[in-house]
């Protein structure tokens, strides 16, 4: 596949800028005003959202912020996988495609991932609540945070189905940041 270079950044700052507008509709604040992007963990009826927002929420705009996240994600990867292998990957499984990042690439974006995850006393507190509340241990590594966008996904986009998995959603904005600036230091001068 020959890929338009200048039309795949577009598409992944486009895509980003989308899954702003909806974490601010569903944590209903500003992107300012807050200090990490919507946080789902479970399904209802067993549901934790952690927002940095003061007031209510909007579930109204969950499963649209997490199915645009994860497509978010999912294009950046495979933009970082293009620039290292002029090869464009198919597929939506986030870990698969991350997999496929150099090794050099990956250690850099996971040790950055895990400073900006030590440094937010917020993630820290919500890791607690999640494990009280719904028993669900939270891993923040970028790894597990792929894996979990994944299965997000998938749940997500068929919220309707009583039977999906309960999965969790979190670290989006870091994980952006992470995979952007990984992304910089390899892409083509356009």
């Amino acid at each position: 596949m020959n890929v338009n270079v200048a039309h795949l950044e577009a598409q992944i700052r486009r895509f980003h800028k989308a899954t702003v507008v909806l974490a601010e509709k569903a944590s209903n604040s500003q992107i300012d005003q807050m200090k990490y992007f919507p946080i789902i963990i479970g399904k209802t009826p067993n549901i934790l959202v952690a927002t940095s927002s003061i007031g209510e929420p909007d579930s109204d705009f969950y499963t649209p912020y997490i199915v645009n996240a994860t497509f978010s994600l999912e294009i950046l990867l495979k933009a970082i996988i293009y620039y290292e292998t002029k090869v464009w990957e198919t597929g939506h499984n986030l870990v698969k495609l991350y997999e496929n990042i150099s090794t050099p690439v990956k250690r850099e974006a996971n040790d950055s991932f895990k400073k900006l995850c030590d440094a937010n006393k917020d993630f820290k507190e919500i890791k607690r609540h999640a494990k009280e509340i719904l028993g669900h241990e939270l891993k923040l590594n970028l790894t597990n945070l792929l894996l979990c966008s994944s299965r997000a996904f998938e749940t997500w986009r068929y919220a309707f189905d009583d039977n999906s998995k309960n999965v969790c959603f979190f670290g989006y904005g870091d994980a952006f940041d992470v995979l952007w600036d990984a992304k910089e230091k390899i892409r083509p001068n356009l």
